[in-house]
């Protein structure tokens, strides 16, 4: 552990706390919900940040909690690219708020070698495997991919039950109430400040249950006059969760003091706790990579095709005019030499590198075997456990003894679009962003990453933008169809997948569509270093052949 950035992440967090927090609510935040009708969460907001500057750590905690279950509460209304970043902003801020008697706490360890238990937030944060932030809803994460594109959506919206000022649909019970206090009309403004007693019916759900308690943050948990680095290590684990959730689905207002907590926190946990070891796992040699993944029929010249350009480093003019060409006249080509440089190449093959790094990082998986199939879900785990019950030696269980896939893919995980390099920014510096994403209008659009076991599939599907997906870890089968087959390839009418096909490639029997039987095609295989332009509106299937991590640059 590198005490001194440790001392640093926490430092620059509770500097922030003291110079910028007051500013960044009241002149920001607060007049931004006001406008949304959510007054009482902006003055929970300040209550907060008041307990926070009267000393009051755990007071200031629980209120970041308060804040936070709120505001998911309007994460989930309607579809992601409409939820006010606002709400987004008051969800980081709650998060953070949250961190607050821990990164006290940690300045005092690293004094005295001990945690007081007055540092403590809570007794622990529970998995929540069945509640909004445990096992999600499909729609939870999906839309918030996909809001900036015309990308693979889920099938279908959250719904939730009507509480002061957030308008859920009424569907599902026992939703968090607010009521008997100030905070009951959301809409309205909070003249009282909320209690915090164990009792307070200021904080109830329905059934009569404490909002406090059924989040997993009950009453402070003392051991003697001592709290045990132990302890604090668990306290850790379930704090990193939260954050890593701040990361993943909040705004980006308070993204410096997030990032700052984070770092803090994992930093603790690489010396108190490791990531898990992995046996020397390279993803070059595993025995998952010499599976035998069958591919769609027809595919790589099993019948005639058209060829696929390939071009090593071409020139910025070159590949302007001869595959972006304007006028419908854009084309696919493999880039070769486009990623020589890349730290990833070499690093990301080698699983204790990504665990050291981003092992104890809660991600969003999908499992099942697309986005389109009945039993997808999506489910947040750590990196380190997602590498263990996926792709680690031991998962060949999951895959057969004979190498060939079972009747296990709708149990299949995948880390898929996410923008990953966004939430952990040192995975960032082993990649580069091509000269090629200047082009166009040069607006990135987003940078995701897509890490997962053989046999992983993005079913066939268009994009809107431009795209330059990078092979770092092993092989992917590509097909591509131009956009003016789109006819033949029997687009779904459901708004939300519009663009993806109702074609099953590995079971193309069951559309009995000569039309499309008849459309001709382009494909390869993308090897590590290489990477693939696939100009907007092609429709392209993607399917792992190894075990494979690929990054993807979406531009305008």
């Amino acid at each position: 552990m590198e005490a001194g950035k440790a001392t640093d992440a926490s430092t620059e967090f509770l500097q922030w706390l003291d110079l910028n927090a007051h500013v960044d609510v009241q002149k920001e935040l607060v007049p931004r919900l006001g406008r949304l009708g959510g007054r009482s969460c902006a003055r929970v907001a300040l209550q907060a940040l008041g307990h926070l500057q009267d000393g009051r750590l755990r007071e200031c905690s629980h209120l970041g909690h308060i804040l936070a279950g709120v505001a998911w509460e309007k994460l989930h209304i309607g579809f992601w690219k409409d939820v006010d970043v606002a709400w987004r902003d008051a969800y980081t801020l709650g998060k953070v708020l949250a961190a607050v008697p821990f990164l006290h706490g940690l300045e005092d360890f690293k004094r005295r070698g001990s945690w007081c238990p007055s540092q403590c937030s809570r007794v622990e944060v529970s998995s929540e495997a069945n509640g909004r932030e445990g096992a999600m809803h499909p729609t939870d994460l999906q839309q918030r991919r996909d809001a900036h594109a015309s990308t693979p959506n889920a099938p279908s919206q959250d719904s939730f039950r009507q509480v002061g000022d957030c308008p859920h649909y009424e569907q599902v019970p026992k939703r968090r109430k607010l009521a008997a206090s100030g905070v009951e009309n959301v809409g309205q403004s909070c003249n009282q400040e909320v209690s915090l007693g164990n009792n307070d019916p200021s904080l109830v759900d329905e059934d009569g249950s404490e909002v406090g308690s059924r989040m997993g943050h009950g009453p402070l948990k003392a051991s003697g006059n001592s709290y045990a680095v132990e302890d604090a290590t668990k306290e850790a684990t379930d704090l990193l969760r939260e954050l890593d959730m701040g990361a993943i689905m909040g705004g980006p207002m308070f993204r410096l003091p997030l990032d700052s907590a984070i770092n803090a926190v994992q930093r603790f946990l690489s010396q108190h706790q490791p990531p898990m070891k992995m046996g020397n796992l390279t993803f070059e040699d595993s025995f998952l990579e010499q599976k035998v993944v069958p591919l769609p029929p027809r595919s790589l010249n099993e019948v005639s095709t058209s060829s696929l350009d390939a071009k090593d480093l071409p020139s910025l003019e070159c590949f302007l005019e001869s595959y972006m060409a304007p006028g419908g006249k854009s084309k696919p080509v493999v880039l070769t030499g486009c990623m020589e440089g890349w730290p990833a190449l070499k690093k990301w093959c080698d699983a204790e590198y990504l665990i050291s790094v981003a092992g104890h990082r809660t991600v969003p998986i999908e499992e099942g075997r697309h986005y389109l199939s009945d039993k997808w879900s999506q489910r947040l785990m750590t990196l380190s456990e997602f590498v263990e019950k996926y792709m680690h030696p031991s998962a060949r269980i999951a895959w057969g003894t004979e190498g060939e896939a079972g009747d296990c893919a709708d149990t299949r995980g995948y880390l898929a679009q996410h923008p990953l390099f966004d939430q952990i920014p040192a995975l960032l510096h082993d990649i580069r962003t091509p000269e090629y994403c200047m082009l166009g209008k040069g607006e990135m659009q987003s940078v995701n990453a897509w890490f997962g076991p053989p046999e992983t599939i993005t079913p066939l599907h268009y994009d809107a933008h431009h795209n330059l997906l990078g092979q770092v870890v092993g092989r992917k089968y590509v097909r591509l169809y131009a956009p003016e087959l789109s006819s033949c390839l029997a687009p779904r009418t459901e708004e939300l997948t519009m663009n993806s096909s109702q074609v099953d490639l590995d079971c193309p029997d069951a559309l009995d569509s000569p039309e499309f039987k008849a459309a001709p095609f382009v494909d390869c295989v993308l090897e590590p270093g290489q990477m693939l332009y696939i100009p907007p509106r092609w429709w392209h299937y993607v399917k792992s052949l190894s075990i494979s991590f690929s990054v993807s640059f979406w531009w305008q």
